[in-house]
Parts: C-alpha cells; structure tokens; sequence
C-alpha cells in the first residue's frame, strides 16, 4: 500500500500510443489497514488525445484524473456497479495523477488500468477532427453517403485520431452506418449534435479486431454526428457508409421490424404515454429476430418520468406475443435494463409508461456472441457419469462481458448409471451464488439458496438418467465458485416404514438402526407411520439401544404432540389419545449417536365424549362461554363440543374463538348438517366468523386439530337485516307487547304537505319506546300535484333504519335497505298525480334518530 497517499504515487512515465497497462487490486486489508487508494504519475509530453479505462472488475470502482497540483479534479470516471469506467479527452503536456478507488468501505475488487495518448492533429484532406465534422447531404443521405478514408496514422507529428461526419434529418428516419474493409481495429459512435454545438453519444459499435462496425437506429428529425476513431495506437484505412430512409412505426404488432439483432445492433430515441384517451400511446412495439444463440443487451435511459420494459417470444406469423420471458420495472425514472441469453428465434420488445407517466426514451438493443461460455443447458458442459471421486470444476458467473453482457449461468451435464446419492457443493464464494439441477426435461428438480458467501448444497438419491447442474448469481452478485460432484451408493437420511392401523393392529414391534453414515449420507431419523380410524389411547416404547436416541410423535401436519428424551440408553416411552388421523413416531439418534434399537407401538380403542350444549334464539343476545376441548376425562377424549341456536330472522352472524394454547377450529352447521360457515386459521390464532344466515336451525361445532388439547373462549351473537319470519301485517303494526304505534299505520300517517315544495323532517327517532310502545315504523303522506322525478333521502343515522315509497293503497313502489348508519335514498318516477306514502322502518332492535328528505 505504498501508493495509498498522492505524494506515494506509482510513477508510470510517458503515456505514449502503445497502451500502458496495471493489474491491481483496491479495498483489501493488507497488514491491518484497508487500501482504499491507489495513485498514480505520469507525464503527456504534448498535446494529446489521452484514453483512460478501468475494467476488469469484480465490484464497483471508480477512477479519477488530477491535475498537476495533485488536487484539482479533472475528470471522473463514476459508473455503477462493475462496469468499465472510460475517460476520453484531450490534455496538454505535463504531469497528472490517477486515483482509483473503491465505491464504499466494504467493497474489494482486482482491477486492469490502461492509458493511451495520441499526438493530437491529422493530415491535410481528412475530415475534421471536431465536431461538426464534414457535413453529409439531403441527397446523400437518401441515395447512400459512401466515404473512403484512413485513421489512426500520423503526419507532420500529428496523428489522426478522430474523424467526424454531420448530418441532418428533417423526418422520423431509418439510419444504417457500416465501417468496413479494416486492416486493424476501430471504432464507431452516433452522436446528436445540439443546438449549443455540443454533441451526447447515443450509441457506439466497438468491435475488436478487424470485425466490420454496424450501427442500425430509428432517430427523430434533427442534427447528428458519426465519430471514427481508432482502437487504442491501432492504424488502418475504412470505408464508411451511411443511409437514411423515411420510417413509419406500426402502433400495433410488429411494431417497428428491426431485423436480425445478429447483424447489428439497434437504437433509437422515441416517447410514451402521450395522448389521451383512446389515443393515447400506452405500447411501443419493437420486433426483432436472432439468427444464432447470442448474449443479448437491453438499455431503457433518459427517462423524464417512470417507463418500463418486457421482452416476449413472438409468433412472427400470426404477429402475437408469446410467453413473457424478462422484465424490467425500476420505479422513477430510473433507467431499465435486462441482460440475459436468447436462443436462436423471434423476439417483441414492449416500452410502456407507468400509470399516466410521459417520457422521451432511449432505447439501445444489441447482442454477442460467444460472449458467455456456457450460458444454456443446451451447450452445457458435459462432464460425463458421475462416481465416487468428485468432478470439480472452477470458474465465475455474474460478470459483464464485453461492458454489458451479464454472464447470468453456468451449465453442466452429468448422467447417473444407477440410482446413486448425488452429492453437489458450490464453495469458494465471495458473494452469493444458488445451484439448481434439472432432469432431463429441463425441469428444475431441486435448489440450494442459502444466502450470502454460505456453500450450497444438494444431497439426494437421483434415478439413472441424464441431469443438468445450473449455477447462477443471486441478484447482480458476481463470485468465482467450485463446483463439486460426486455419486455413491444411496443411504436415505430418514428411512420410512408403513405401520398400519393401530386401533386394529393393536401392537407393532420393529427392530432396527439409526444414526449410520455410508456414501456421504447420514440416516438421520426413521419414521413410522401409522393411522387410527377411532380415539385410541396409544403407547411407543424404544429400547435395546446402544447409544442415546429419542422418540417422538407428531400428526400428519408434522405437530408435534409428544416426545421422550431420555439421556444414553435409557428407554423411551411416549402416550396419549389420538383423535382418528394419520400420524408417525419418529427415531432419532441424539448427535452424533449410531445405535440398534427396538420399537414397540399398542393401540387400545377409546371412546370418545362429546359434549352439546343449549343457546336457543341468539336473536336479541351476545353468548359467551369458557370450555375446553380434545381433553381426555374418564378414558375418552371430548373430540367435539357443540352450541345448538336458532334464528327467527335474517341476521349478521359474529363468532369469535379466542385464548387458546393449541389449534382449535369451528365450524356452522345448518339443520341438515351442512357446513354454511367455518374458520380453520393455524395454531393458537383466534377463529373469526362473520357472514350472514337464514332464519332458522344452526350448530356450532368446535373441536382440536389433530390431537391437541386447549381451552378456548367461545362469543357469538346476531343482529336481524329482515324483519321477523312472521312479521306484524303493516297496514296494523300493532305490537303484541308494547302495545300500538301512534303514526305506524297508513291511516295514522304524518302528513308533510304538497311537493314540489322541500319538504324536511329532521330530527326524528325510530325504534325507542315511549310510555311502553315501541316505534318499529313511521308513515308519511305527501301529495303530487302532477307527474314527475321525486327523490327521497334518509340520513344522519346512528343505528340501521330502511326506507320505502308506497302507493295510495300501500303497495310498496320502491324501497332502499342499506346495512349499518349509510344513506338510504329513493329516485323515482312517479306517472300520476296523487297521494303517496313514506315508510321508515327500524331494523331488528336497531334506535336512532334520522332525517327525512323529500324534493
């Protein structure tokens, strides 16, 4: 860590055309101090076009240039995550500095640092070596601009380093930019030249070798900029081709046709969500095909508001999406972006706002091949069948390849002769990592997801047959692995055996071992499984061992209901009731204990006990009662306990069971012992039932889950919705106990008037009684004086009131019954003159005053 400080800087020389290159590491500990910086001097002897990148990374590093006064920031190199950081620009002659430096405190990472400088200047006749650069024509554009040209050489000690061309498009285009006919490797970028002069890169093709450049994009009218250049000291001729075509996007599938993503990549810069309505922008279709496998890149940015992506499979035939197959939803105006493998076929890419979002976006496609080494379970290594001394294998995944493309998975094939115990381990993690395997399908049979650097894991008895391993990165993880596999004779963890029924067998005894390791796997437990088709009262006993092992039972929910822990080899015994289920006890070795033991299991039948108790009309009262259930009392188990209560009206039904220590369920039975409601929540959670029943019949029934045993708090209560079953006639609502209602009749009517004056009638109450008479319902007269609209409303509830609009003779035109304290309101149409009737009712026991509106 002597270059941790500026005035320890690593001198590095003159940067001259041949790359200067540093592997290194940033953020490790060495001799108890982390090296959060590395510097470096060195010297521009002239003017020169410098190029800076920092690549390599395994996590997130940054990379400054400082001036000679080892202070002033020149440039910053700040990209997220791993990718390469890059800073291209002119700087005069004399000393500079580079600090690179990790993102945070706890971030570690190898680096590759490589320098480059070009004596600026070129020979005379090139095209400018500045923006704007040689301007290309209308007519060129259109007919196709071809231009024949070197770069990268030097003449009267100036190197040609950058070649520039400038067009305009007065119309929504189709760009096609080719560089061909290298001799050594460079590059080029697509600009948009702004109305400042300065330009912002839109997209580049960067090739290596002498691989031709191609750049496809869709482009809005307006000002752009082609940029060649060479690839680091690299010189060669070029032959550059450009051609525009007028473009008209289909707003429905196929969308924009883009072609083979092979061939070339794709760019372009449109907007989302514009419009209203009907016409409003909600989908941008772009359609693309893959002549071969390849890695492909996806890249949403210059978001103003928030837009998201998806890619699909496409049925190029009949122009319809297929399966969706990535997505990318960051919220704001987050940038998107997806970076996974495709195989050879068609492909729709949909960009669509979020909710009511509008954005301008820019939207890059591209792919590579052989970027990724093996990215799919078709070009899976195969690494033959597997035996007892492991296969490994060491490698990465997670990386960017190439600056964009994630290497997303690694595969491996195996084939097992036999059935074998499959032994899998991913190590050597430094972030985390998950292991899947397949079968010969392709479908995911079983998955190790520990979190973090933790190893993973799969141990299991796979048939013979052809399996596939996929390692892949959790999140946007990155980390070497070792990948390990072996094979061997299967022992199961837990062996399992089929008792029967012990209410009829009555005694089982089995004689067997527990706690034996062989081919990598250790019998961990053997389980017996048994049932019972009535309460039996049943006893284990597990004696004979050698070592210390434990018995335990549990029911078929996996709940444990007993277990015996004795310490070395004393024997266990466990009892109790059991409900009739499914059930198994379970041998277990205590540690790391290899021990023979015998079994023994009896059954003895027990009758059960149900108890039932009496509710009645649950009409007009709230029911509470403490109880107890799956307890057992006198040799049989209370299995059930059921409140019998009746209804005489439509009612909200509320049952609440609470305070429970284990799991206990209920259950609404009508008369004929149909379940019309239930609540079966896990555990001691309290059971809630709220729904609404018929006049009639009911049985609540409570009981245990399995064979637990609690106590419980049982409350339930009903609120009539309906008048009674035999409702009191309403032209003579005389109540039989209160005796009769003052205006509850048609011909005791309150009368309020003729409409079309507001008639109010505030203040009012309903349901009270009053010198020993109950006021279930109030009439109202008003008079029409022609046809027409008249709307009523009942409000300023405190309890539930329904409203109804009867005709002269009493016959009910319209009616409103909302539930609880809501507006009841009536909007008719009234077709004649005449007299006309109000009714409010009160609901159930239900007192409140109201307000009573007529207009």
């Amino acid at each position: 860590m002597s270059d941790d400080r500026i005035q320890d800087a690593t001198v590095l020389g003159v940067i001259g055309t041949e790359p200067n290159r540093v592997n290194e590491k940033i953020g490790f500990r060495e001799n108890g101090k982390i090296d959060s910086n590395d510097y470096f001097k060195f010297t521009i002897a002239e003017e020169s076009d410098f190029n800076l990148t920092l690549d390599g990374l395994d996590k997130d590093a940054n990379v400054e240039i400082i001036g000679s006064d080892g202070k002033e920031v020149l440039f910053k190199g700040v990209n997220p995550g791993i990718k390469p950081e890059n800073i291209d620009t002119d700087l005069e002659a004399g000393d500079y500095y580079v600090r690179v430096l990790p993102k945070g405190r706890s971030i570690a990472t190898d680096y590759t640092l490589t320098m480059s400088a070009a004596p600026k200047g070129g020979p005379a006749g090139d095209p400018p070596d500045k923006a704007p650069g040689l301007e290309i024509s209308a007519q060129d554009l259109v007919n196709g601009f071809t231009y024949s040209d070197g770069i990268g050489f030097t003449e009267n000690k100036q190197r040609d380093g950058k070649d520039f061309f400038t067009f305009t498009l007065d119309k929504d285009s189709e760009i096609n930019l080719t560089l061909d006919q290298l001799t050594a490797d460079a590059n080029i970028q697509l600009l948009e030249l702004e109305k400042n002069g300065k330009t912002t890169k839109l997209i580049d093709s960067v090739n290596k070798g002498t691989e031709d450049e191609a750049i496809a994009a869709v482009l809005p009218k307006g000002n752009y900029v082609v940029q060649i250049s060479p690839q680091g000291a690299a010189k060669t001729n070029y032959l550059f081709n450009l051609k525009a075509d007028e473009v008209v996007k289909d707003p429905k599938l196929p969308g924009l046709e883009v072609g083979d993503l092979i061939e070339k990549g794709f760019f372009t810069i449109d907007n989302i969500g514009q419009g209203v309505g009907t016409q409003r922008n909600q989908k941008d279709f772009y359609t693309f095909n893959l002549s071969k496998d390849a890695s492909f890149y996806l890249d949403v940015e210059q978001l103003k508001a928030d837009a998201n992506v998806a890619v699909y499979d496409y049925e190029a035939d009949s122009k319809t999406l297929g399966g969706l197959l990535f997505s990318s939803k960051n919220t704001g105006n987050a940038n998107e972006s997806i970076s996974d493998y495709l195989e050879k076929g068609d492909y729709a890419v949909v960009v669509s706002p979020q909710g009511k979002a509008k954005t301008e976006y820019y939207l890059e496609l591209d792919t590579a091949l052989n970027s990724d080494d093996i990215p799919t379970l078709k070009t899976a290594e195969k690494l033959g069948e597997l035996v007892d001394k492991p296969t490994v294998r060491s490698d990465d995944v997670g990386k960017l390849l190439d600056g964009r493309f994630r290497d997303q998975s690694d595969w491996y094939e195996f084939t097992v002769g036999e059935e074998k115990n499959v032994n899998i381990t991913l190590d050597s993690l430094r972030a985390n990592l998950d292991v899947k395997v397949y079968d010969s399908q392709g479908k995911e049979v079983y998955k190790s997801g520990n979190k973090g650097q933790k190893d993973e894991t799969i141990n299991e008895t796979l048939d013979p047959g052809t399996y596939y391993v996929e390692v892949v990165p959790f999140g946007t993880a990155i980390s070497p692995y070792r990948l390990s596999l072996n094979a061997v004779a299967p022992v199961k963890p837990e062996e399992i055996f089929a008792v029967g029924d012990m209410t009829k067998e009555k005694k089982f005894v089995e004689s067997d071992q527990v706690g034996r390791e062989g081919s990598g796997v250790r019998n961990e437990a053997d389980i017996y499984n048994f049932s019972v088709s009535s309460n039996t009262k049943i006893s284990a006993v597990l004696d004979g061992m050698s070592q210390d092992a434990n018995l335990e039972l549990y029911d078929s929910k996996d709940n444990l209901i007993d277990k015996s822990e004795n310490t070395g080899k004393l024997g266990e015994l466990v009892g109790t009731t059991l409900a009739p289920g499914d059930y198994y006890a379970k041998v277990i070795p205590a540690g790391n204990a290899e021990t023979n033991y015998r079994l023994e299991i009896k059954g003895i039948e027990a009758k059960s006990k149900d108890e039932t108790f009496k509710v009645n009309n649950l009409g007009t009262k709230q029911y509470k009662k403490s109880e107890d259930i799956g307890k057992t009392e006198g040799g049989a188990p209370n299995s059930n306990d059921y409140y019998n209560f009746s209804l005489d009206a439509k009612s909200n039904f509320a049952l609440n069971l609470d305070t429970m220590t284990a799991d206990a369920n209920v259950l609404v039975l009508d008369s004929k012992g149909k379940t019309v409601l239930s609540s079966f929540n896990p555990g001691r959670s309290p059971e809630k039932i709220n729904g609404e029943l018929a006049a009639g019949d009911y049985k609540v029934r409570v009981f245990a889950a399995g064979a637990a045993k609690t106590g419980y708090y049982l409350s339930m209560g009903a609120e009539a919705t309906t008048d009674p079953v035999d409702p009191v006639d309403p032209v003579d609502p005389v109540d039989p106990i209160t005796g009769s209602d003052p205006n509850g009749t048609l011909e005791t009517a309150t009368d309020l008037g003729q409409l079309p004056d507001l008639i109010t009638q505030p203040d009012t109450k309903i349901g009270f009684t009053e010198k020993g008479v109950r006021d279930l319902s109030d009439y109202y007269k008003i008079g029409v004086g022609a046809a027409g609209d008249v709307t009523i409303v009942l409000d300023k509830l405190k309890a539930n009131a329904d409203l109804a609009l009867l005709d002269s003779s009493g016959a009910v035109l319209y009616s409103s019954a909302k539930t609880g304290v809501a507006t009841d309101t009536i909007s008719a149409a009234l077709n004649a003159a005449g007299d006309y009737y109000l009714k409010v009712a009160t609901v159930g026991t239900a007192q409140t005053n109201y307000s009573l509106s007529i207009f």
